[in-house]
């Protein structure tokens, strides 16, 4: 059995594997960067530490929205380092066996879905959307998402 940190965009639920998940903290304002890559919006000071802070709305076909204070950022550990996921609010963490997460249709980079009884949750794999991410900025390719379970720090 495992957990899973979820938190909503728009009125979309989502969800990261807590193994992943350093810490949840407010929003902070970013820092806008110089010659950002599709879906970084700035870096942050956390803890003395330069963090970049992602955007995952246009990544998901979520329409472009300016940060509130009111949100969340999900701080998670990747290959990268450390990266904040910014989201409208994180509302539950979850128990949940393996099998139960469902594959995606190709479309979606190997997205993993999950049915709870009061919805759908779509899992993310912060790991491999830090590297899909990556790839792409050095090849100045569009980004796409890169989408399944979570496999750990």
């Amino acid at each position: 059995m495992s957990e899973i940190l979820i938190f909503t965009l728009d009125d979309h639920r989502y969800g990261l594997s807590t193994t992943c998940v350093q810490e949840l903290v407010r929003a902070v304002r970013s820092v806008p960067v110089p010659h950002p890559v599709d879906g970084i919006e700035g870096v942050i000071d956390l803890h003395g530490q330069i963090v970049p802070v992602i955007d995952l709305r246009r990544r998901l076909g979520l329409e472009a929205k300016a940060p509130q204070p009111t949100e969340h950022l999900i701080i998670v550990h990747t290959a990268a380092g450390l990266v904040a996921i910014r989201a409208d609010r994180a509302t539950d963490v979850r128990q949940i066996e393996p099998e139960m997460v469902q594959a995606m249709p190709d479309a979606f980079d190997g997205a993993g879905i999950i049915r709870m009884p009061d919805g759908l949750v779509m899992v993310l794999d912060a790991m491999g959307l830090v590297a899909v991410m990556m790839a792409a900025s050095s090849k100045g390719e569009r980004l796409h998402a890169g989408i399944s379970a979570c496999d750990g720090k």
